[in-house]
């Protein structure tokens, strides 16, 4: 199996896993998952520096190599965009990587199953989870922007050959907003609906409506119908509202 994720977007909790899963949504007993897991977490196996890894959950467990420790081999991640993948046959499993924007994969593992009872051979159930743990540990945080789970063993050339088709897909960041806007800059919103073009974005105390508004209105509507542009109080890739009659008043969706 394959994902390309967002390798800056991760934390330390449980578990933010693509693949292989068991069906009730509980722990069946270690070799029932095979996942790409991405994150932070330590409490299992772990890569070298501080994060995040590329492991495998297997259940029970997340794997950086044959054991539940630590793996040097099994770098942090710092790609914006990351291809990891996960492949398994009896006694017999490999973590694989790499950036998902440019380049080849590498092999972060590739070796025998775990030596603990349940893994070899493992008994995989079939249900396909994203973002969660097996047991439905919902605690982790992740992007995932595509992956794809098969059957078989495939061979590094053939996955050299799905990296080669994600690196030309072009993965690439862009702006959060495409409007011609200036953070300190005075606008009005303008209604464009045909039949209500004569009314604009305003309010009336907390209330945000729309009213009429026209070069013979007062000032007060006016001033209730132009909004201050600011940068974005929950990110700042966006664009926040301020009221102009009332200052530190923002527009709020609920």
């Amino acid at each position: 199996m394959y994902t390309v994720l967002d390798g800056t977007h991760y934390n330390d909790a449980c578990c933010f896993d693509y693949g292989n899963a068991e069906v009730s949504n509980t722990d069946t007993g270690n070799g029932h998952m095979e996942t790409v897991y991405f994150g932070n977490n330590t409490v299992w196996g772990s890569g070298s520096g501080s994060g995040p890894w590329l492991m495998a959950d297997l259940e029970n467990g997340l794997f950086s190599g044959q054991g539940t420790k630590q793996n040097t081999a099994d770098p942090s991640i710092s790609n914006r965009f990351f291809t990891g993948m996960v492949k398994g046959e009896p006694n017999q499993w490999a973590l694989r990587g790499g950036n998902a924007a440019s380049g080849s994969l590498s092999t972060y593992y590739s070796g025998a199953r775990p030596t603990v009872g349940g893994y070899n051979p493992m008994s995989l159930e079939g249900a396909i989870i994203l973002g969660i743990g097996g047991d439905n540990s919902n605690g982790a945080q992740g992007t995932f922007y595509e992956g794809v789970m098969t059957s078989g063993y495939p061979s590094d050339a053939t996955e050299a050959s799905v990296q080669a088709n994600i690196v030309a897909a072009k993965y690439a960041t862009t702006s959060l907003n495409t409007a011609p806007l200036t953070v300190g800059n005075k606008i009005s919103i303008k209604v464009t609906t045909p039949g209500y073009d004569t009314r604009y974005l305003a309010h009336t105390g907390a209330t945000v409506n729309t009213q009429v508004v026209s070069s013979s209105s007062a000032t007060s509507l006016k001033q209730q119908a132009s909004w201050t542009v600011r940068t974005g109080l929950g990110n700042s890739g966006c664009y926040s509202f301020e009221s102009v009659d009332t200052p530190g008043s923002f527009i709020r969706h609920y």
